[in-house]
């Protein structure tokens, strides 16, 4: 029971940080990215209400993929729009989400790094294989 009462909360946390997102793009009147992420605020809302009432893993709608960055050169917004793009050609189900090392305070770059699976190392890790 306790392993699903964290993941509710896990994406109930992830929710917040999500709609906290569309609040700011709401701000610097970024509409198509303020209903993106209203999009994944309620996506996330339903994964944290299926936990807590099926009693089990919400079924997999997506393919989450971290692109972690050094450095961002140039907009947030732009350089996320491109990857959107990008994934068209690879699979729809796939969300990038780009994440600068030190800028994030939520502490998902930890739950990344915890839990997620590299997939393409960093160049300094290359250099160790």
């Amino acid at each position: 029971m306790g392993d699903l009462d964290a993941s509710a909360s896990y994406w109930v946390d992830i929710a917040e940080y999500d709609l906290k997102t569309a609040e700011a793009m709401l701000a610097t009147e970024r509409y198509l990215y303020v209903g993106f992420m209203c999009r994944q605020t309620i996506e996330r809302f339903f994964k944290a209400y299926y936990v807590r009432m099926i009693r089990d893993t919400p079924p997999d709608s997506d393919i989450d993929i971290a692109v972690i960055v050094d450095k961002l050169d140039g907009d947030y917004l732009d350089q996320q729009a491109r990857l959107f793009k990008l994934r068209r050609s690879v699979d729809l189900r796939i969300e990038p989400v780009l994440i600068e090392y030190g800028q994030d305070p939520s502490g998902f770059l930890i739950e990344i790094m915890d839990t997620g699976h590299v997939i393409y190392p960093p160049p300094a890790q290359q250099r160790n294989l």
